[in-house]
């Protein structure tokens, strides 16, 4: 995919991304205490 296609899907995302839950100072995904966010209909179906 190339830069500019990558920007325009980034940007969408960003528009219209919701969150479901944030999980502050998760520590059970690994070394390290870390912030895990929750997203609800990403565009990019990974």
């Amino acid at each position: 995919m190339n830069g500019s296609a990558f920007d325009s899907l980034r940007v969408q995302a960003e528009k219209g991304a919701r969150y479901i839950d944030i999980k502050r100072f998760a520590v059970h995904d690994g070394p390290g205490i870390r912030t895990t966010l929750f997203l609800k209909g990403c565009p990019l179906r990974c």
